[in-house]
Order: C-alpha cells, then sequence, then structure tokens
C-alpha cells in the first residue's frame, strides 16, 4: 500500500472537525487520535495529546512538501492555514474551555483534502522524492521538538520571573510595616 499522508491528513482532519468544536482542545484532539479520556485531563493521555498535535503538524507539512514535490498546484495549499490556526491555537491553552475551535476548519477545507488524497493516490511516486519528503519531514519534526522544549524551558522562566517579581512587590508592601515597627530600613534577605 502506498504511503499518502495526504489522505492520513484528511481522515484526521474529519474525525477531528466531527468532534464537538467546544470545550478543552485537549479533550477534542483526545477524541479524534482515539486517545482515551480521562475527567481532568492529567498524566500519560495528556502528553499523548499534545505529542498528537504535534504529530498533526508534522503530517501537515509533510503532505504540504509532497504536494509541492509531485508538482501539484499551489491552489490546493489553501487547505493548511486553517489547520495549523486549529493545531496552534489548540497548543496555546490545552485545558481551557474554547468554544467553536474548529470552525475555520470549513467544507472548502475537507474538500480540498479530499481532492488531494485522491489525486495523490494516482501519481506515482518517485522513490527519491518520496525519501526526500521523509527526511525533510524527520528534520521538520525534529524541530518542532527543539521548538517545543525551547517553549516549555521560556514558560517555566516566565513564572520563576513572575514569583520573584510578585515576590519582590510584596516586599515593597510590607516594608512600611517593619518602619513602624521600629525595625531596620534593610529586611534582610531570606534564605
Amino acid at each position: 500500500m502506498e504511503d499518502n499522508p495526504a489522505l492520513r491528513l484528511y481522515n484526521l482532519t474529519r474525525r477531528l472537525r466531527s468532534t464537538s468544536g467546544n470545550g478543552p482542545p485537549a479533550r477534542l484532539w483526545a477524541q479524534a487520535l482515539d486517545i482515551p479520556v480521562n475527567r481532568k485531563m492529567t498524566g500519560p493521555f495528556f502528553v499523548q495529546v499534545g505529542k498528537g498535535i504535534i504529530a498533526y503538524l508534522a503530517l501537515i507539512d509533510e503532505t504540504e512538501s509532497g504536494m509541492r514535490a509531485l508538482g501539484f498546484d499551489d491552489f490546493y495549499s489553501e487547505a493548511f492555514p486553517p489547520l495549523r490556526l486549529v493545531a496552534q491555537v489548540s497548543l496555546s491553552n490545552l485545558r481551557g474551555n474554547q468554544s467553536n475551535l474548529t470552525r475555520s476548519i470549513t467544507d472548502e477545507t475537507i474538500i480540498l483534502l479530499r481532492v488531494l488524497a485522491a489525486e495523490w493516490g494516482k501519481k506515482k511516486v518517485d522513490p527519491n522524492i518520496g525519501k526526500k519528503v521523509i527526511d525533510k519531514a524527520r528534520t521538520d519534526q525534529r524541530m518542532r521538538i527543539w521548538w517545543g522544549r525551547f517553549c516549555k524551558i521560556a514558560n517555566k522562566l516566565f513564572e520563576v520571573v513572575k514569583v520573584a517579581n510578585d515576590t519582590r512587590k510584596t516586599i515593597d508592601i510590607i516594608r512600611p510595616l517593619f518602619r513602624l515597627r521600629g525595625a531596620p530600613d534593610e529586611i534582610p534577605p531570606v534564605d
């Protein structure tokens, strides 16, 4: 059987769109990716959902690269921005309630993906082109993993800075209270 990323993308996008577009994105993606849904969407299942969304983005990139390598008309690439939007908005807040998350995936998007998948199946893929596309998709996926790690570290650093800033504000607020009690002007550091 031929590897047809456009068909895999079409099938997954159709499942994604058929789920309820309201509620936490983690639950919506879990349903589309056939991941068991627990009430709080925590633990390994939550991680699986995040990895599934990143794999979905990699599949979009693989399909788009293959489409160009096989000489498809650029018209088909109109289907990709709405898909990326849904994935990126989902990743921005997996647990928050979002209404109409899949609204940008229109009937036209689904039809474009379906036609692309059908046309892809008709084209004979040169093994060398297929290998190049797969290698490029793997490289893109590695970059996404590194960017994902970078974003996690940046978020943690932001939280640390936020806590430090809040602590400084608290000290500034209570400093006058220490002066009223006759304490020295400087507050000793807390170890």
